[in-house]
């Protein structure tokens, strides 16, 4: 948008500061549209990646919304009792967020006063339609000498890492530019 303006013409003045704050209104609507459609891309990201997660059927129970704060201000909400465990993983086989500088005690096998190295543990369960990576089902041995499984139950070493909002976060830092040309090129 180009403003011309004679500094000594008090209407060109006026008009001037008029086409000025015509800008800005629409500077704001573009922004505002540039946040909702960032804001909903990585919702959705973040949503596919959780369904998609190596986890039992009882453990997605996550629900990812975008949730407007104003015109200029958005944010990506994951919601459910399963996303700490599948965003950052679980065990000490398995449990592992993103390459990032961990505090001391942060580590893996370090929580729980060390207890976090111990050995694969048992959990009682849902039936699971796979078998997911470090998992197996737990089994008895029968009387005979054989063995035979133990419904509902099943010995793990935890789950890998999801990253579903680090994958969001990534997905929306390379759309931004395109959609912002697209956004602010329509003034």
């Amino acid at each position: 948008m180009k403003i011309k303006v004679d500094l000594f013409d008090p209407a060109s003045v006026d008009k001037a500061i008029s086409d000025l704050e015509e800008y800005a209104m629409l500077m704001e609507a573009a922004c505002s549209v540039v946040v909702s459609e960032l804001a909903d891309l990585g919702a959705q990201t973040a949503q596919q990646v959780f369904d998609s997660a190596q986890v039992a059927q009882d453990t997605r129970d996550i629900a990812v919304v975008a949730q407007k704060k104003g015109l200029k201000s958005a944010e990506v909400v994951a919601m459910g009792q399963g996303v700490g465990f599948i965003e950052f993983g679980a065990g000490v086989g398995m449990g592992q967020g993103p390459t990032l500088e961990r505090p001391p005690g942060w580590g893996l096998g370090e929580y729980g006063q060390g207890k976090g190295a111990n050995p694969p543990w048992v959990y009682k369960g849902s039936e699971m339609p796979w078998n997911p990576p470090g998992t197996t089902q737990l089994t008895r041995k029968n009387k005979d000498g054989t063995r035979s499984a133990r419904e509902g139950y099943v010995m793990t070493h935890g789950n890998p890492p999801a990253h579903g909002m680090l994958d969001a976060l990534e997905d929306m830092y390379d759309a931004a530019p395109a959609l912002m040309r697209k956004e602010l090129g329509k003034l």
